[in-house]
């Protein structure tokens, strides 16, 4: 196991006897006895290099280095070469060509050494219980840091039978100063509720003073008091500093909480759906009372404005077209949400095909092949291209659905292709295959295809539809059949 641990002064540092598997740095011999600014010497070598010599500083005569000139005492009276801390303050944990090093800086002064369970490099070395070989502090950890069973704390273990940290392993049990109640010793000074409290009350005492108006400082208060109450200290604690926007607002335009519509009209009602806590505490408290015909309004009004974003430039003919419908819901013949519906297709064309001017039969054509649930909807914006641009714009039904299917056929034919170079095949896809073969033979199109409605009669594969079976090849089974085995 080797010797013990002794510590000696010398002209620069701790001279630590060490373990005997480490060889002399100047012979090579072993064992070594002491450690000398991470060198090794065998105690011939010691006696040769540390050579009795008056120290220049404070005149004694000590074991110097022969190339050294001040004795570890007068080397420790300097400050830390790091972090700056004054000599006689802290405790001296190495002391280098530079000067002395504290023990907090020392493990940057230490070379990298590769930990002998987890393999990374580490300057902080630990000595294994197990194998006793050097580790990382993470793994050290492992042997004896652990959830206290008393407390809940992460720490290093006392008592490693009851699994108990040291606070609680002396005393199991305290009594909090505030709240006089009982808590585990090792929470500390009080208890985790009293610290959890005094955060919270710290946390509204800074925030209020971000606000200028007394009144919004108030309903600061009153809200995150009513926000504990409905979901505990906790939840207010951190999520308190939130809503802290919507009082800010508040408090820089109203200087006070106003009513209903002047909040939906400002925040619009995705910005209050954001501060849905404050909203739900403004009526828990009676404060505003909610406008849902308002509310509505405003909500249609941004979507029609998202709608317009989506255009890279203004058209004339969408212009127009919306001029149109406001005029419609401003006698009151259509909603707002109407008024959107009907916008939706007509931006969603102008983006979708790149239109600059007046999109064209083809443009059209295109568009309502990928979205023929759209042909109701965008007619009332061709018949309004016709009677004021007089644009030759017409909705071939049949024509849009032969595009369609010959659209999805070649979608199909190119998926097949792709599933069937694939060695293996994920469940999705295995009925992705199967709504392909569909599709390809039966040229009718299911969607999601059910693994149950796949059948086996006299060696044949079939899927079972709503209203007859289709055959499936054998091929195809047997991509699949793995599935039902």
């Amino acid at each position: 196991m080797g010797t013990t641990k002794t510590t000696i002064t010398n002209c620069s540092m701790k001279i630590t006897q060490i373990r005997s598997q480490n060889s002399c740095s100047i012979c090579g011999k072993t064992p070594v006895t002491r450690k000398f600014r991470e060198e090794y010497y065998c105690a011939n070598c010691y006696a040769q290099w540390f050579k009795k010599k008056t120290c220049k500083v404070c005149g004694q005569l000590k074991r110097i280095h022969r190339d050294g000139e001040f004795c570890l005492e007068c080397e420790r009276l300097t400050d830390c070469v790091r972090c700056g801390k004054e000599a006689g303050t802290f405790n001296v944990g190495m002391v280098t060509n530079y000067g002395s090093v504290c023990s907090s800086c020392v493990r940057y002064f230490r070379e990298e050494q590769m930990c002998s369970e987890c393999g990374n490099m580490t300057r902080d070395r630990y000595r294994s219980p197990i194998t006793k070989e050097s580790i990382c502090l993470s793994c050290y950890r492992r042997y004896t840091f652990a959830t206290c069973k008393n407390c809940s704390r992460y720490r290093k273990i006392h008592n490693q039978e009851k699994q108990l940290c040291k606070k609680c392993d002396e005393q199991l049990l305290s009594t909090c100063p505030k709240c006089k109640a009982e808590m585990a010793s090792g929470y500390g000074n009080i208890c985790p509720d009293c610290a959890r409290r005094t955060l919270l009350f710290n946390m509204i005492r800074l925030n209020v003073h971000i606000f200028h108006n007394k009144r919004i400082k108030t309903a600061y208060k009153k809200f995150i008091f009513w926000y504990m109450r409905k979901c505990g200290i906790s939840v207010a604690l951190h999520k308190g500093s939130d809503f802290m926007r919507f009082f800010i607002d508040c408090d820089d335009i109203w200087q006070k909480i106003p009513d209903y519509e002047k909040l939906v009209i400002h925040f619009k009602p995705n910005g209050l759906r954001a501060n849905l806590t404050v909203l739900r505490w403004l009526l828990d408290t009676n404060q505003v009372v909610v406008d849902e015909a308002l509310k509505d309004d405003l909500a249609e009004m941004q979507r029609i404005q998202s709608l317009f974003n989506k255009l890279k430039e203004s058209l004339p003919c969408i212009a127009s077209y919306y001029q149109m419908l406001q005029r419609r819901f401003d006698s009151g013949k259509t909603s707002l949400k109407s008024v959107r519906l009907a916008l939706q297709p007509a931006i969603d064309l102008i983006s979708f095909q790149a239109v600059t001017d007046y999109p064209s039969q083809e443009q059209l054509n295109n568009y309502l092949s990928e979205k023929t649930g759209q042909i109701a909807a965008i007619t009332g914006f061709i018949n309004h291209l016709k009677s004021t641009y007089y644009c030759e714009l017409e909705i071939d039904r049949k024509l849009i659905q032969q595009m369609k299917a010959k659209r999805l056929k070649k979608r199909y034919s190119h998926r097949l292709v792709e599933l069937y170079k694939q060695s293996e095949l994920t469940d999705d896809e295995q009925m992705e295959l199967v709504s392909v073969v569909l599709y390809s033979l039966h040229s009718i199109e299911v969607k999601k295809p059910k693994r149950d409605a796949i059948l086996l009669f006299d060696g044949v594969a079939y899927y079972r539809g709503e209203d007859k079976d289709y055959f499936l090849p054998q091929d195809v089974y047997h991509r699949i059949k793995s599935q039902f085995l």
